[in-house]
């Protein structure tokens, strides 16, 4: 061997080899006695959403479902050839279940997500229908002992696959409103035929035009999403009153999106999915009724989408673009007297009416009639209004209209006044819209006239429509229908913005209704001689009304509210309560918010713009049920026994 050659390595003239060696060896044969099954510790986290995740959450099969297609040999089958597999399984497990077996019974489930994913990767309505179909024979078993428990995670997961394969497969994806109808559809397995409850499609007088899904959208803007579980595919449902001058409906928003749920209810599922062709009935509940429904002697929740429903109306009509415009241009909001309500008017049910402030609109309420519509204790016992009105307009007369408009509305909805409830109704204002709910739970006798004038209103000559403004405005009864009232963020002693250059300067630009401009030229010109007479005719726009120097503050904040009605303070300041003394919420002080006498007074951490914090929607609903336990609960309840289909 030449001297500089490596020699070969082995063992025997290599021991670091053999050692080695010996470790590979070693490192197989522990390999090969070792278990092939064992445990690892993980991120609970991910563990959980692994055995929790479901076609729904995530777009792939839950475990038990790939469980069930592995133990029937299916799993390869369905990866490739889906529709297949469905069928065979179908032809399997089907008549099983029909007979009553358990495990059929169970299979139908594991049906209904598999026929769910094909029809979502497709976006195919016909299995949208054969994952409906499946849902509904699992839970509404012909057996009644086979009825799923409602502590198995199964119910509620059969019941989403219910409402979203419902809701998917009536409307598809998409945008626009759509209205279903009755007729013969292609499932996976055959045919259903839907016919579609005419008497559903109408609540009272209101009939529901068009619908919308909205159980995937979006919602922002709100602070909390409210949805109701139960059973129904949620929809957004646009109205139209069947007679536009009937006292329940007249008062109805245009614009109104109502929540709504379908559901589809099989009359013989058991007795008629063998032959290929099944009957359906398409129900639509409304929001504005039960909130339970009975099937096959079950009582179920519905499911709804109420925050949904309120913030697309929100979206597709936004009132947001309308506030400044309402502040400067007088006559821009004027639709009917401003008042309108979110629901058909009940019997029984006591007004909640909601008075924005200046240059702001009703959507501002968004989260109160969101939070309190959402409790029971409240949205069976009260009826939630909007007052809609031009906030540059001099405020006695916003004052007056608002008067006007709840005098009609009684009027209305109530001639015969055979509704106690409409004697206990409720106003709640935010900043100048407080100042109107002062005013129309106060009697100013002739105070409130004798700032402007020491001659008698009787001693004018004015036109018929300019004594009513004035006689309205200025001198007035309380409405005797009013039980309590809320202030909130309110300037009783004017705002010291309203007193900044920069204010009276906007208030310059603010066109007057045009007929305060003609009672104004008519009182002048008829009256030339009259003592003082032109301080009326110069009462002005809302910011010169809320400078803390008018003398109207000096007589509306000591005039009391009338006997009876009990008024409530929620005051914002910013720092809270700590900082109330000599404290503001950036356009009221405390002490202009500050009334002596009220039921109460809440003091909150917050800008002037509170409406939406939690302390306030809190207080106002504490209010609420105060007002119900002092109230005849015998003679305004309402009794909502579960909708029979």
């Amino acid at each position: 061997m030449p001297l500089d050659s490596t020699p070969p390595l082995s063992p025997r003239t290599n021991p670091h080899l053999a050692a080695v060696i010996a470790c590979v060896f070693g490192a197989v044969f522990l390999m090969a006695c070792a278990s092939p099954v064992g445990v690892t510790r993980a991120n609970p986290k991910k563990v959980r959403q692994e055995l929790t995740a479901t076609v729904l959450s995530t777009g792939s099969l839950s475990g038990s479902t790939r469980n069930f297609l592995r133990k029937n040999y299916m799993e390869e089958l369905y990866e490739g050839e889906p529709v297949e597999a469905i069928a065979l399984l179908h032809s399997k497990f089907v008549p099983a279940a029909i007979e009553g077996d358990p495990v059929a019974h169970a299979a139908l489930l594991f049906l209904s997500e598999l026929a769910f994913k094909l029809a979502d990767d497709e976006n195919d309505g016909k299995y949208f229908l054969s994952s409906l179909t499946y849902a509904w024979a699992y839970l509404f078993p012909r057996d009644e002992s086979l009825n799923p428990s409602g502590y198995e995670p199964w119910l509620r997961f059969a019941l989403d696959l219910y409402n979203r394969s419902l809701g998917r497969a009536f409307i598809l994806r998409g945008a626009g409103e759509h209205a279903p109808q009755s007729g013969v559809l292609e499932t996976g397995f055959g045919e259903i035929n839907v016919t579609i409850n005419p008497k559903s499609m109408v609540h009272g007088n209101v009939r529901f035009s068009s619908f919308i899904p909205i159980a995937d959208l979006e919602v922002r803007g709100l602070q909390n999403r409210w949805r109701p579980r139960g059973i129904g595919a949620s929809m957004a449902a646009s109205t139209e009153p069947l007679d536009p001058h009937h006292a329940s409906t007249k008062y109805l928003l245009d614009t109104l999106k109502v929540p709504v749920s379908f559901i589809a209810v099989f009359s013989d599922l058991y007795g008629q999915i063998m032959t290929g062709r099944v009957d359906a009935r398409l129900e639509i509940v409304s929001g504005w009724g039960s909130r339970t429904i009975e099937i096959q002697g079950q009582t179920l929740p519905i499911e709804l989408e109420t925050t949904s429903s309120l913030a697309y109306m929100l979206t597709e009509s936004p009132p947001w673009s309308r506030e400044l415009a309402g502040f400067f241009q007088g006559d821009l909001a004027r639709t009917g007297d401003g008042l309108f309500s979110l629901e058909p008017y009940k019997p029984g049910r006591i007004p909640v009416i909601l008075v924005h402030g200046t240059a702001s609109s009703s959507a501002r309420w968004a989260d109160v009639v969101n939070d309190l519509t959402n409790d029971p204790r409240i949205r069976d016992r009260y009826q939630f209004w909007l007052y809609t009105y031009n906030t540059g307009s001099p405020i006695p007369y916003s004052g007056y209209l608002l008067r006007s408009a709840i005098r009609d509305m009684v009027g209305s909805v109530d001639p015969d006044k055979q509704d106690p409830a409409l004697n206990k109704i409720v106003v709640v204002g935010h900043s100048q819209g407080g100042l109107l709910t002062k005013l129309v739970s106060v009697q100013p006798e002739n105070k409130m006239w004798k700032i402007f004038s020491n001659d008698s209103i009787d001693d004018l000559k004015l036109a018929p429509e300019t004594r009513e403004i004035l006689q309205g405005s200025l001198l007035f009864d309380p409405v005797p229908n009013i039980g309590r009232v809320v202030f909130i963020s309110t300037p009783h002693r004017g705002s010291y913005l309203a007193a900044f250059g920069i204010a009276k300067w906007m208030s310059s630009f603010v066109r007057a209704p045009a007929n305060i401009a003609i009672a104004a030229t008519d009182l002048i010109t008829q009256n030339p001689e009259a003592n003082g007479i032109e301080k009326v005719a110069e009462i002005g726009g809302a910011i010169g009304n809320m400078s803390p120097t008018n003398p109207m503050f000096n007589v509306l904040v000591d005039i009391p509210v009338r006997p009876g009605v009990h008024a409530h303070s929620i005051i914002s300041v910013k720092g809270g309560e700590a900082a109330k003394d000599g404290g503001s919420d950036g356009v009221v002080k405390y002490e202009s918010a500050h009334l002596e006498g009220v039921a109460s007074e809440l003091i909150v951490d917050s800008p002037h713009s509170c409406q939406s914090k939690a302390p306030v929607i809190e207080e106002l609903l504490r209010i609420l049920l105060l007002h119900l336990d002092e109230s005849e609960e015998s003679n305004i309840s309402e009794v909502r026994q579960p909708l029979e289909l």
